[in-house]
């Protein structure tokens, strides 16, 4: 069911055990065709329940162990907007989620000059939309009617987009504001990229909050953004944006549930 399907795993969490050490999380594996993406879906959202029933996780608790995190990353949230254009120009509300993508990866190129072209950033946003949404709907075709210009996207889309060759390369970081919990969206070929500068250039943070999606961004790449002068310069102290592998290593550390969904 659509429906169930694009609904995010808002389960509201109580009781947690403060003793419990071990980090809560889950890995979804080579889940490639359509019926097993839909099955892994479905049994992601069940485990998730079940381990917030069984450890009775306290949903303030977990708040604060993803801002401690947040905090340790050097990740701030950054307002991208939620408007773009379509190919013929007419305006197309509620992507605030692929501008956040867009967003993410181009300040992750490092260039001024593209981190702060707007229109190069709703050009990517709407490129974004086509290619994931086309995957979706390549998936399940039932669906072409609930998905369109001025439906909001969910994270859950990236599921059937990973092994795309547009996203094949990155990894998606989804923090989500209301539960306290991530998801991660591993693309097909994260794991190849040779250098670690490239592996921070390819992994993408992104904030839920009720209703909207944010860019997670380092004070690098939003000053990268904020700059108004072709001179100024960047303080060499300013925090890089973090690697999958240094995201996932905080994570533990704080005790934070998440989930690995990957190609």
């Amino acid at each position: 069911d659509f429906d169930e399907l694009v609904r995010a795993y808002r389960t509201l969490l109580e009781d947690y055990d403060e003793n419990d050490d071990a980090p809560l999380k889950l890995w979804l594996t080579d889940a490639k065709t359509t019926e097993q993406r839909d099955f892994e879906l479905k049994e992601h959202r069940s485990l998730i329940h079940e381990l917030f029933q069984n450890h009775g996780a306290n949903l303030s608790s977990n708040i604060n162990k993803q801002k401690q995190v947040l905090y340790s990353l050097g990740l701030n949230p950054f307002e991208a907007g939620a408007s773009i254009a379509d190919e013929q120009g007419n305006k197309l509300t509620n992507c605030c989620f692929y501008l956040s993508l867009a967003t993410a990866y181009l300040t992750g190129l490092q260039e001024k000059n593209i981190s702060q072209d707007l229109d190069l950033r709703k050009q990517t946003a709407l490129r974004l939309k086509r290619v994931i949404e086309s995957s979706v709907v390549r998936s399940h075709p039932e669906w072409a009617n609930k998905i369109g210009d001025d439906i909001q996207a969910f994270s859950d889309f990236l599921v059937y987009a990973l092994d795309n060759p547009t996203l094949a390369d990155w990894a998606v970081v989804v923090f989500d504001s209301i539960s306290g919990f991530v998801e991660i969206y591993k693309g097909k070929r994260y794991d190849d990229i040779p250098t670690p500068e490239e592996k921070r250039s390819s992994c993408l943070t992104i904030f839920h909050v009720p209703g909207h999606y944010q860019p997670l961004l380092p004070q690098r790449d939003s000053e990268l953004i904020s700059l108004l002068s072709s001179d100024a310069t960047i303080s060499s102290s300013i925090n890089l944006r973090p690697t999958l592998e240094e995201i996932l290593g905080a994570l533990e550390k704080c005790g934070v549930l998440f989930v690995v969904t990957e190609a």
